[in-house]
């Protein structure tokens, strides 16, 4: 993939390289380097800029609104889906997609003044899903598309 379409992607790993040490835990060496992403480049697309800050609050009530569970408001869960533990593996799956759809509403405008519609994004999650029906149909797992999807 070029290097403009991976700029995010490329930064945060630089940076997380840079600050692995031995015997330190994954999570914290991962959040250090997104916390050190030039705040003047790609970080604030995604999270810094202020007028994306009511957007984040409308995917965290979203999620909660599907999941019954409250998830922080913090960089690591919502942009690299390092989510709390005490998710289940199919809340943690529907997460993934409302978060996946979230960000690439925001890459699709990103060289624009406009904010993501959250309807943009409950549009792209709802695409997903029946693409994961399709999927599952054909593979004979429904059973475990249902326990993903059914609190969406």
């Amino acid at each position: 993939m070029p290097r403009h379409r991976m700029g995010l992607l490329n930064d945060v790993q630089v940076t997380v390289v840079n600050l692995y040490a031995p015997n330190t835990n994954q999570y914290d060496f991962i959040r250090k380097g997104l916390q050190q992403v030039d705040k003047q480049k790609s970080g604030h697309i995604f999270w810094y800029c202020p007028a994306l800050s009511q957007y984040w609050q409308q995917i965290q009530d979203t999620i909660k609104s599907k999941l019954g569970k409250q998830l922080p408001l913090k960089p690591e869960h919502y942009l690299l889906h390092m989510l709390p533990r005490d998710l289940t593996a199919y809340e943690a799956a529907l997460t993934t997609h409302i978060t996946l759809a979230a960000k690439t509403c925001i890459a699709a405008l990103w060289k624009t003044t406009t904010v993501p519609d959250i309807n943009a994004v409950l549009a792209k999650v709802s695409l997903t899903q029946q693409y994961e029906q399709m999927a599952h149909t054909i593979a004979g797992t429904l059973e475990h598309y249902n326990r993903t999807w059914s609190k969406w």
